[in-house]
């Protein structure tokens, strides 16, 4: 199994993001994360001495990995509740291998299979590997093409991953599918915002409260995106909605400061 990891890495170590084989070892897991962003920094300044002694520790590492959890000659379905189990408790390295070990075992299919796509997607997603995630988003859409959750995460990544015609498309195709979701909502409008079509990022939030008038996010953003329109007095309003949602919210305190030095806000 550590040769498999190993292959795997050194076919995608070209990227400074790669994320599959070694990448996804974690014990131990302050140590590991170290020397990995130290062997990807001293591939890319040509450091190869360097690099090839920072892959020995992480060979180190990969190999408490290898004794730890579900082997891989044990059953998909077991692998899958480990990683169902691992991603539950924000261990998402570890739902990772788990989720792909239950995939690559053959023994699952149908909803089984896209649970585990699925899953993996939104680890991938966790950890801002958004192009995998995107990719198993994917692998799963053409499993399920009618799942409301898979466009809106995938649409979600997209946006993240800066691919906004992308994700407004996905997002477009979730509100079809689920038009009572106002995160999809909510989303959709920070590609407007980006592209400052602030009256189509003023229509989605304010669906999204409509939807949800407890939603302190979509507030601060109405709030955020007329500041941005040059109608600031316009955004009061909405700081002081989302701070009486969310007393603690601290981006809407500085939003509101910042458009009415005079009011008064929690400490």
């Amino acid at each position: 199994m550590l040769a498999t990891y190993l292959q795997i890495s050194y076919t995608q170590f070209s990227h400074p993001k790669a994320v599959n084989g070694l990448d996804r070892a974690k014990f131990p897991r302050t140590r590991y994360r170290y020397w990995r962003n130290r062997t990807i920094s001293n591939r890319f300044l040509g450091r190869c001495a360097a690099s090839v002694a920072a892959l020995a520790l992480i060979v180190s590492a990969c190999n408490i990995l290898v004794a730890a959890g579900p082997k891989p000659d044990v059953s998909g379905i077991e692998n899958a509740r480990a990683g169902k189990e691992a991603f539950d408790q924000r261990d998402y390295d570890h739902a990772i291998i788990f989720f792909t070990r239950a995939i690559e075992s053959g023994e699952l299919s149908g909803h089984n299979l896209v649970t585990e796509y699925y899953g993996r997607g939104l680890a991938y997603a966790e950890e801002r590997i958004y192009q995998n995630a995107i990719s198993d988003f994917t692998a799963a859409l053409n499993r399920e093409p009618s799942d409301e959750r898979l466009y809106y995460d995938r649409g979600t990544a997209y946006v993240a991953n800066k691919q906004y015609d992308l994700g407004e498309q996905d997002l477009s195709r979730a509100i079809e599918l689920k038009p009572d979701d106002e995160r999809a909502y909510v989303n959709r409008s920070t590609i407007y915002y980006i592209r400052e079509e602030y009256d189509r990022a003023l229509k989605d939030l304010k669906k999204a409260v409509e939807l949800n008038p407890n939603n302190p996010l979509a507030y601060n953003k109405i709030g955020v995106t007329y500041v941005a329109r040059g109608t600031p007095l316009w955004s009061e309003y909405y700081f002081k909605k989302a701070i009486e949602l969310k007393p603690d919210y601290q981006d809407a305190i500085r939003n509101l400061r910042k458009v009415c030095p005079t009011c008064h806000v929690p400490h």
